[in-house]
């Protein structure tokens, strides 16, 4: 047996159908950035369509490419959800889906789009107002400026309105409303001023399950999808997590009290002690000061804590004399009653279950069951 991610595709399947009966007539546009979140974006996308996701999200224009065979056959929409460096959208422009969707949040950034259209089909764009997130983003007080830029250029059709919460997973926390009402301000005043964008999108995950009134036309459906909360203060009940990582037991051996477990000589048994490898290490996702942590594994459906500093390639456990080579272990997921959560991992690590996630490495494979 190899380290292999197990993707179950039912799992997003009825987590993508469980937001869309949640968000009513809003659309869903799954997120698939990152390559799907360490999921595989292209099976991802595939489940997310069939349970009827209409649009598609990514970072930059490659991964659009990535998703073109896909997108175009289906009819969904593309959106590369922020502006891209002019080096790149030219690199990439060729093989992007026919139903590609920018956002732009600056003039230099409409300007490039219209020049790498021309004299092609006209390309629709999203305006991408800062609400008080400070990533990206354009000055409220400039939306229907660039509202009237994007109508004048020749080959950019003004299509969408968007911008992102920054604290939706602290539902007490109240910049939430603060940014809400600032969105709300600027799509009336871009109404008034005559702009007409047909979809108004706002809500990530957390907004989807917990603030209809950030639903608006459609809602991005992100970690949620892959059956994950936004955080530990959002009900994740009905969710179904998507990924299960399993490995081997490559070695075991018997450590004599005193001795040392891994670079840095950081983890001393303090009696002898049944030590497991198991072939996956930082190299694959899995960080180096797990063990100091609290990080652990599952072997028979026992949790083993990993014991010293996790290496590129392997970690140690401790276990017990039942533990022999090539038994299973579960370093995501469930194994006989028990379960080690993203959630789990994340918070021992001082982290969010995002980044346990996407640092899935590439040398585990994905495998889509169910």
């Amino acid at each position: 047996m190899t380290t292999t991610a197990h993707i179950d595709t039912a799992a997003v399947a009825h987590n993508v159908a469980m937001i869309r009966d949640h968000v009513g007539d809003s659309l869903v546009c799954a997120v698939v950035k990152a390559d799907g979140y360490g999921h595989g974006a292209i099976g991802v996308a595939r489940v997310a369509i069939e349970a009827g996701a209409s649009w598609l999200a990514v970072a930059t224009a490659p991964e659009a490419v990535e998703l073109a065979s896909l997108a175009d056959p289906a009819g969904v929409a593309v959106l590369v959800l922020s502006e891209r460096p002019d080096s790149e959208l030219r690199a990439a422009w060729a093989g992007l889906p026919s139903r590609i969707r920018f956002v732009v949040a600056t003039e230099s950034g409409a300007r490039t789009l219209d020049s790498l259209a021309a004299p092609g089909p006209t390309v629709p764009v999203h305006i991408k107002v800062d609400t008080g997130m400070h990533r990206v983003g354009v000055d409220p007080v400039d939306a229907s400026t660039l509202a009237d830029l994007v109508e004048s250029l020749p080959s950019l059709q003004l299509e969408g309105l968007c911008s992102h919460l920054a604290v939706a997973d602290e539902p007490s926390n109240d910049f939430t409303a603060i940014q809400i009402r600032r969105f709300d301000r600027v799509l009336a005043d871009m109404v008034s001023a005559g702009h007409d964008p047909a979809i108004v999108h706002l809500a990530n995950s957390a907004g989807a399950l917990t603030l209809p009134a950030t639903h608006h036309d459609m809602v991005r459906l992100g970690i949620a999808m892959y059956g994950v909360a936004p955080s530990a203060m959002i009900d994740s009940s009905g969710l179904r997590p998507a990924m299960r990582i399993t490995s081997e037991v490559s070695a075991v051996r018997l450590v004599e009290a005193g001795e040392s477990v891994s670079y840095g000589r950081r983890w001393y048994a303090d009696r002898p002690t049944v030590v497991a490898t198991v072939p996956v290490g930082y190299a694959d996702g899995i960080r180096r000061d797990s063990g100091m942590a609290g990080v652990e594994m599952l072997v028979g459906g026992v949790r083993r804590p990993i014991i010293g500093a996790v290496t590129m390639d392997q970690t140690m456990l401790m276990v017990d004399d039942s533990v022999v080579v090539g038994d299973e272990v579960t370093v995501i997921g469930s194994q006989g009653s028990d379960e080690i959560s993203v959630a789990e991992i994340a918070e021992r690590l001082g982290t969010i279950p995002y980044e346990v996630l996407v640092s899935v490495g590439a040398r585990i494979g994905r495998r889509m069951v169910g």
